[in-house]
């Protein structure tokens, strides 16, 4: 059967406004309205209104593509709040790839890179589900190559933004790298303290900071100076036994550094089998005693072939997607344990909210009810009077709530005593929408767009069908019908309408002209379920093809002092031209040929194609690293079989590993005299320079923790 990419979206998720975020309210009482905004102090996550020391747990979602964003609406992290005891969600935002190398791609419409706005619009509303939730949300950078040359301008650019978006939302936590790959700790700390001194223009909040190799803390805490930030650790309890990694966090703990673990699961480092039970529990009883907090990957079902993950939260190879799929789920073997972790260590937020205030005759049980039980009767004191903080959600007469909207409120007895009253507004009805995000060339997101209908068109794409999952009847219209047309019509043609929609009353989108629209839709009420009103977006774009990979000399290469690389001029429609520039002055540029320098190291070439009648403007770049020495008479040594390597060029040694630390380089002469001693902390290539030794024979010792390598140099 064909595939359909699906959005399940929600009146509550989806209602339209400039940002969902901003009228957004708390709808409970939870961690956020107990403890604020969050900060550090030493080792300690604290409240940076109570000072108090904080430990959250929570939920990874998974990448937000095409299978990890139908756990990105209220539906699903309300489900949580209620079901899993969550304090925290973390948003895994991706941005350009999924490996450090660019073998993997993540497809455009949900990369921050060439789909900033798309990115941007989906996390606010998982920041206001959050806040109606009363819940934190990392918003995290999910890459393992921010410090790449065209990530980290774009990363400093959006926590910018992001922070003054919210720069008054206490629930938000930023995350700057998820899981740094190829760079050394001080490199990534330099990074951090640069993007969080952007952020710290307009929030105070914490800040994570991913650490060496996969976030494993292999450089240590070292180099963030930035205040509120923390250091990020990652674990897959099958892989990464407690004992082989605690003293890690331990040393950064008693060298006064927080430390946060954003992600963390139950199985082997790729997620997808040997679920480890005895590893997990001495983790997270690790994690509990030095009052670290954490979030489990992944919120998601287990998916099937290459996209089966065993650290899912549910069984299962089908989305859940409404509150009855997520009410009749069922719990992975990972999920099961997980699940039992946070249920056992959730707090009722309401009594530590009215602690110290419960003492008295006014005080009643919490409340939490639904819009649709109407008042609430044998709860309070009827011999009591009571003030509420929300009358517009609650108020007490005689004894009897008043319910008068979905909210939260704190009533408080004439004796001073507090209860907390929250009315749950109906649940929203759900609507499986299409993504409508077509090109010129015919591609869309999902599926092409073709004949539906059988009416001879062949520019047409089902949005949904004509009722909501509940029954109710569904209305699409769209603001800009030349571009977008929508029309209500039976879906006829056999080899695109199947399952559900085979023979079905369908919603279609009439693709007409580039455009971008809005599409309203609205269901009235059913019982027991809120009406929908929200708005989506559809959009016909021109085309995006990337210019790397279609050009044979732009892609990341090692390159010879000195050499030449010939460029082409013209993009990959063979007539738009292309605009080269370099990020800084090892090599040059002359009309179509990239000369290389005489200096090692690495330098980023980047490519602009402007935009055209069919395609749009795009940049992209690459890494050219200059490192071979062509020249004759000057010796050169590679030290074979070693991830430690070492070469002279001219009076200089070269040193460069696939870790980083702190790298010791001795000189000896032939008589066994030390004649020098040089201490560098290695980041990628680095330099040591040896003119001011005379001429002669030499030994120089490179060192690298317990690692060792002998070189022979003749200075002539």
């Amino acid at each position: 059967m064909k595939k359909i990419l699906i959005f399940l979206v929600s009146a509550f998720a989806w209602s339209w406004s400039a940002l969902a975020s901003e009228s957004a309210v708390p709808m409970r009482i939870g961690p956020v309205s107990n403890y604020g905004v969050l900060g550090t102090s030493g080792s300690k996550i604290i409240s940076q209104k109570t000072g108090e020391q904080v430990i959250l747990r929570g939920m990874s979602l998974n990448w937000a593509d095409a299978l990890g964003i139908p756990y990105y609406t209220p539906i699903a992290i309300t489900w949580a709040v209620d079901n899993l005891g969550i304090d925290v969600i973390r948003y895994a935002m991706p941005v350009q790839h999924y490996k450090a190398d660019e073998s993997e791609p993540v497809a455009a419409s949900f990369a921050y890179m060439s789909s900033p706005t798309s990115a941007e619009d989906r996390i606010d509303k998982v920041v206001a589900t959050a806040i109606e939730n009363d819940i934190y949300v990392i918003i995290d950078w999910h890459s393992h190559r921010a410090l790449n040359f065209n990530e980290k301008s774009s990363a400093s650019v959006f926590f910018k933004k992001m922070a003054e978006r919210y720069k008054n939302v206490p629930n938000i936590i930023w995350e700057v790298f998820n899981e740094p790959v190829n760079d050394g700790q001080s490199q990534i700390s330099s990074y951090a303290n640069e993007i969080i001194a952007g952020i710290r223009q307009y929030s105070p909040n914490l800040a994570l900071v991913g650490t060496e190799y996969f976030s494993q803390l292999r450089g240590g805490c070292t180099g963030v100076t930035a205040t509120n930030s923390a250091y990020v650790f990652h674990f897959y309890a099958h892989e990464h036994p407690l004992y082989k990694f605690q003293d890690r966090i331990d040393n950064c703990l008693k060298d006064g550094k927080a430390v946060f673990i954003s992600e963390w699961g139950t199985t082997a480092a790729d997620g997808k089998t040997n679920v480890n039970a005895t590893n997990t529990n001495q983790w997270t009883s690790y994690m509990d005693q030095k009052m670290i907090s954490s979030c489990n990957w992944s919120y998601r079902h287990i998916g099937s072939g290459d996209n089966a993950s065993e650290s899912s939260m549910f069984k299962g190879t089908t989305q859940l997607v409404s509150l009855e799929d997520f009410d009749n789920a069922q719990f992975s073997t990972s999920g099961a344990l997980v699940k039992n972790y946070l249920t056992s260590k959730r707090r009722n937020w309401d009594d530590v909210y009215t602690a110290g205030a419960r003492s008295g005759s006014c005080a009643f049980s919490h409340v939490s009810s639904s819009m649709g039980d109407g008042n609430i009767s044998g709860k309070a004191n009827a011999a009591c009077t009571y003030t509420s903080s929300n009358a517009n959600v609650a108020t007490v007469e005689s004894g009897v709530i008043k319910v008068k909207s979905a909210g939260v409120t704190i009533m408080t007895g004439n004796d001073n005593t507090k209860t907390v009253v929250r009315i749950v507004p109906l649940p929203d009805q759900t609507l499986t929408l299409n993504e409508i995000t077509c090109y010129l060339d015919g591609e869309c997101i999902g599926e092409g767009y073709g004949n539906i209908s059988d009416t001879g068109l062949k520019n047409e794409k089902v949005i949904s069908l004509a009722t909501t999952t509940q029954g109710a009847p569904v209305t699409i219209t769209s603001d800009n019908p030349d571009a977008i047309y929508v029309k209500k019509a039976t879906c006829s043609n056999s080899g695109r309408c199947y399952g559900a929609y085979n023979k079905a009353e369908v919603w279609i989108a009439e693709i007409r002209s580039l455009g971008v629209v809005n599409l309203r839709v609205t269901a009235p009420a059913v019982k027991g379920y809120a009406a929908m009103d929200m708005t989506v977006q559809a959009q016909y774009l021109k085309i995006v093809v990337p210019f790397k990979g279609r050009v044979p000399s732009f892609n990341n290469q090692t390159v010879e002092y000195n050499s030449e690389i010939e460029l082409q001029m013209v993009s990959y429609d063979g007539v738009t031209p292309v605009t080269y520039s370099l990020s800084n002055n090892l090599a040059t540029l002359d009309g179509s040929i990239l000369r290389a320098g005489d200096t090692p190291g690495a330098v980023w070439l980047i490519a602009d194609i402007p935009e055209t009648d069919r395609y749009q403007a795009y940049r992209d770049s690459v890494r050219i690293v200059i490192d071979h020495d062509p020249l004759e008479g000057i010796k050169q040594q590679r030290v074979a079989g070693s991830r430690l390597n070492a070469r002279m060029y001219g009076d200089k040694l070269l040193v460069n590993a696939d870790r980083h630390g702190t790298i010791r380089v001795g000189v000896f002469d032939m008589l066994g005299r030390h004649m020098l001693t040089k201490v560098e902390n290695l980041t990628h290539d680095t330099n040591f320079d040896l003119s001011s030794l005379g001429k002669g024979n030499y030994v120089i010792r490179i060192e690298m923790g317990s690692e060792q390598k002998l070189l022979k140099w003749s200075k002539k």
